[in-house]
């Protein structure tokens, strides 16, 4: 053998070597990539399915909490339980219908304090079926707390979410709201995690399949090949999860992982993904590999790998961001490069992370209310009427511990004013704590004409962020009415407190007074005195003090008095200070206010009097919200300038417009 021959097989042997090294180690680096793409391909779909699930069922608990904390819910059932010692099934059934149609649910049912059915609408519980076999019904009738879960059955998968039903101090029965799973619900998360999803029973046949994305041939041959692993079964039985099982499907390899799901343990959720889908990429890298030799494959695998992040980066930066969401951390705005789902799921991540981010923002907004308010010296408003005349007589209040008519204790007083005196008062015979107004009687004043006109309009009006009305008396000739008793601190406090309250804390607040308002305007209720000193806060912001409303168009011949009006000088429209025709515009123009003031800290007018505040709201315009603020969005402070325009015509022409411009700055 000659030196040449010598010489081409060495080169020969190296070139080989180096081929063989370079097709061996990317086979093992496209193992490796194999794996950690079916992990990441599982684990999105895990992430989101979880996602999801945690969405509806809080969603489902705050339904539920909501129409728990109803009282004219609660009596209704409770008398109709009491009905001529039977209960009257239809009657429940009828108004868990009119629950249902409002709040969204699927199906509802209403249980005795033993867990036992009594009325169901929607089809999915039978009367008569003791639910308390349910661990987590167990848990509420034990508790007495709201929970939710998912209930696994053999014909559907549900999520719940269970409340007590309380009366005074008694537990009336339990009220059961669900949705169940629907194959568009399985569709979303497959189309997210790009994976396939099912949903399973286990009984003594094996696994059973109630919900999947997998038509209905396909899927029963899916739960047959399970059934001859019986290990995937003894598993799940145990409450283990399986992260990895691989199984033939049609002759085709499927890579899957199962999870334990349901509150009695008879449930799984499976994700799954064609093996092929995922290795055939790689194969063809492979392949190429083996004509193009060494440079071929590096370049191919680096190109397969950058394509590989590319498609990835997307499903990994929102699962990213879910995985945060649980940590508290919420991004200002989420970009993803993508459309189609991608783009939609963009979409509703900002949603939601806004609202999960307003809500902790108010939760630290209101931890910190709390801590300054005791050291603001601002007095509580819900009895002052600014414009009113009369003094606020400390001698006019009655002490703690004096009962009014027999029925009503004096626990505290809660303000006074020009307009009367606001007690908080435990109503002896309902044992209920409520706030009590009671009207201070003054010369060439129709009190009890003024607090019949605030009472018959504010009783049409029934919403969760409205301080509710409840009854009208005279108590030694004194006039007063009953209402909802709220814990909490009026906006213009918190305004004192802080300056100007935190743009998402705010936001929320803008949006729930909003609701209200919108509220008393559907049924022709105009409030005509929108201010901060009429807005309480607790965890949500709620309006009161309907003491001036008046129907929702004023004219003229309305007014109580020559050149008079209601309302406050800093935040009442141009039109009622001329006297002109009023409509929800002027509520429009105190609204556009008031969220001037909460932004930036600062009122649109001033003035040395208020006279001169009058004055200026009439031949000025105001001052833009940015020279304040000069960090506002720039779509909030033209909201608010288009509130404040002097011409009604020119503002916004409903409070439900104002509403909707709010969202979208929210999540644009």
């Amino acid at each position: 053998m000659n030196l040449g021959t010598r010489l081409f097989l060495l080169f020969a042997l190296v070139i080989l070597f180096a081929v063989g090294s370079a097709i061996g180690v990317t086979h093992w680096l496209s193992r490796n990539a194999l794996d950690d793409a079916v992990e990441s391909a599982l684990g999105s779909s895990e992430a989101v399915q979880n996602f999801f699930q945690n969405q509806e069922l809080r969603e489902l608990e705050l339904i539920s909490e909501l129409v728990a904390s109803d009282r004219a819910f609660v009596a209704y059932v409770t008398q109709a339980m009491m009905s001529e010692g039977e209960v009257d099934t239809r009657s429940i059934t009828d108004l868990l219908a009119e629950r249902r149609a409002e709040q969204g649910f699927e199906f509802a049912a209403l249980l005795d304090p033993s867990g036992v059915t009594l009325a169901e609408t929607g089809g999915v519980v039978r009367i008569g079926r003791n639910l308390a076999q349910l661990p987590l019904v167990s848990r509420v009738i034990d508790d007495l707390a709201v929970d939710s879960g998912l209930w696994i059955e053999p014909d559907a998968a549900m999520m719940i979410a269970a409340v007590p039903l309380v009366s005074g101090r008694t537990v009336q029965a339990f009220l059961l709201t669900g949705k169940v799973i629907s194959p568009a619900l399985a569709r979303s998360i497959a189309q997210v995690s790009r994976t396939e999803v099912a949903y399973l029973h286990l009984d003594e046949a094996g696994l059973q399949p109630i919900v999947s994305t997998l038509d209905a041939g396909r899927m029963q041959a899916f739960a047959s090949a399970l059934d001859t692993r019986p290990d995937v079964f003894e598993r799940l039985a145990a409450g283990g999860e399986l992260r990895r099982v691989e199984l033939s499907l049609d002759g085709q390899p499927w890579i899957l992982r199962i999870n334990p799901i349901g509150d009695m343990g008879r449930g799984a959720l499976a994700s799954a993904v064609p093996r092929e889908q995922i290795v055939g990429s790689f194969t063809a890298i492979t392949n190429v590999l083996l004509i193009a030799g060494g440079a071929a494959i590096i370049f191919a695998s680096i190109f397969s790998i950058l394509a590989a992040r590319r498609f990835l980066r997307p499903i990994e930066r929102l699962t990213s961001i879910a995985t945060s969401a649980t940590r508290g951390e919420f991004p200002r705005e989420i970009k993803v490069e993508g459309s189609g789902e991608i783009a939609s799921l963009e979409t509703a991540f900002n949603s939601v992370v806004a609202d999960l981010r307003e809500q902790r923002a108010m939760e630290q907004f209101l931890v910190e209310l709390w801590q300054r308010v005791e050291n603001v010296d601002v007095p509580d408003a819900r009895a002052e009427t600014e414009l009113a005349d009369g003094g606020s007589d400390d001698a006019n209040v009655h002490p703690v511990g004096t009962r009014l008519g027999d029925r009503y204790e004096i626990l505290q007083c809660l303000g006074h004013g020009g307009m009367g005196v606001v007690y908080q008062v435990r109503d002896l015979e309902l044992d209920e704590v409520v706030a009590l107004k009671m009207l201070r009687i003054t010369s060439g004043f129709d009190g009890v004409g003024a607090m019949k006109n605030e009472i018959r309009l504010a009783r049409r009006i029934t919403h969760p962020n409205v301080v509710r009305t409840f009854d009208f008396a005279q108590i030694d000739d004194h006039p007063v009415i009953t209402m909802e008793y709220v814990r909490g601190v009026t906006l213009n406090r918190a305004i004192s407190a802080f300056g100007s309250i935190e743009y998402f804390a705010a936001m929320r607040l803008v949006r729930q007074i909003c609701a209200g308002l919108a509220a008393a305007h559907r049924v022709g209720v105009l409030h005509r005195d929108i201010k901060p000193a009429n807005v309480i806060i607790n965890f949500n912001a709620k309006v009161m003090d309907f003491g001036i409303a008046q129907p929702s168009v004023m004219r003229r011949d309305a007014r109580s008095a020559r050149g008079s009006f209601a309302g406050t000088p800093d935040y009442i429209a141009p039109e009622q200070i001329r006297g002109d025709n009023v409509d929800e515009r002027a509520d429009i123009y105190a609204l556009g206010v008031m969220m001037f003031e909460m932004f930036t800290g600062n009122l649109p007018f001033s003035g040395d009097s208020s006279r001169d505040v009058l004055r200026a709201r009439l031949k000025q315009e105001p001052t833009q919200a940015m020279e304040f603020w000069p960090e506002i969005p720039e779509r909030l402070n033209n909201l608010i300038m288009t509130c404040l325009a002097r011409d009604p015509r020119q503002r916004l022409q409903s409070v439900d417009e104002v509403l909707e411009q709010l969202v979208e700055i929210r999540t644009g």
